[in-house]
């Protein structure tokens, strides 16, 4: 398969799947699943899809024929026991993660989070929330890419702007105390 080269360095394969009229017709989308799961077990990885494609219904078939061949890591200051071996993996492999909830999805532990003493006192020194101080965070991992979920248009300014925080060596050092790094092998956290 040849591959086109970005100038970024990211590359695709030069032949993808198209999803066009999938997920238009429950009666087949067995079929479409395992016609994309064929084509990815045959390198053709890229796959192009557009929300208009079965109004979102051919993203509910790229899901199903990707699921548990590319799982998005749960990773957050809570959530760090990939830290340990995955995280050093993938960085040696030049492969990015790409982290999903950086910032927690269920109420209780997104409040036990935002609300811990050591990001809120990091938040202050920054004037910005600790929200933003957590997904800073999150993007100061060399080769972590982070996926945070926002449908206000307040939340998604506020991400945005945590792209550009830099947070200091003593920073660091103190979300590390809030929140320690795994020092041993463990499971990966799920939801």
């Amino acid at each position: 398969m040849r591959w086109i080269d970005f100038q970024s360095g990211a590359a695709v394969p030069a032949l993808g799947q198209g999803t066009w009229n999938m997920g238009e017709t429950v009666a087949r989308k067995q079929d479409e699943v395992r016609a994309l799961q064929l084509g990815l077990d045959l390198g053709m990885t890229l796959i192009d899809t557009a929300e208009m494609y079965g109004e979102g219904g051919a993203e509910e078939v790229v899901g199903a024929a990707i699921a548990g061949r590319r799982d998005q890591v749960l990773y957050n200051l809570m959530k760090r026991g990939f830290e340990f071996d995955l995280l050093p993996w993938a960085r040696a492999q030049g492969m990015p993660i790409m982290a999903y909830s950086p910032l927690e999805t269920s109420g209780r532990e997104q409040a036990a989070l935002l609300d811990n003493p050591g990001l809120r006192a990091a938040a202050d020194a920054h004037g910005v929330t600790p929200a933003q101080i957590a997904l800073a965070w999150v993007l100061h991992q060399d080769g972590v890419i982070a996926i945070p979920k926002a449908v206000d248009p307040v939340h998604l300014r506020a991400n945005r702007a945590a792209a550009d925080l830099r947070l200091s060596a003593e920073d660091l050092a103190a979300l590390d105390k809030a929140f320690p790094p795994p020092r041993r092998r463990r499971a990966l956290d799920m939801r």
